[in-house]
């Protein structure tokens, strides 16, 4: 018995030591907007510790967006020069990985 507790202490430590925060954002206001319309994408594990950058993508191409403030639930960024209308996606990037996000951002 002391031997499974033991490890079960130790696979505990190494998942919790192991485990990585997982952004995610969950929504984002105003969902739509022009270019210089300042966005805030509210979620979890948005900190800068966990998101090094945050991309705008059509699929095809992705441009790193100028965050304006970051914290813990919230990034802020604005909509770039430039953009064609339509529908875009939001990926964020961690020390390892690209990860899209579940949410879209309109540009008028």
């Amino acid at each position: 018995m002391i031997m499974l507790t033991w490890l079960v202490r130790v696979f505990l430590t190494a998942v919790l030591l192991f485990a990585q925060a997982m952004p995610r954002i969950s929504t984002v206001e105003p969902a739509a907007g022009k270019a210089g319309t300042e966005i805030t994408a509210s979620g979890e594990e948005l900190s800068k510790k966990v998101v090094l950058k945050l991309l705008i993508t059509d699929g095809k191409k992705d441009i790193e967006l100028s965050v304006t403030a970051q914290e813990d639930k919230s990034i802020k960024f604005k909509i770039p020069e430039g953009l064609q209308p339509g529908r875009y996606g939001l990926a964020v990037v961690t020390k390892d990985k690209i990860i899209d996000q579940p949410v879209k951002v309109t540009v008028e």
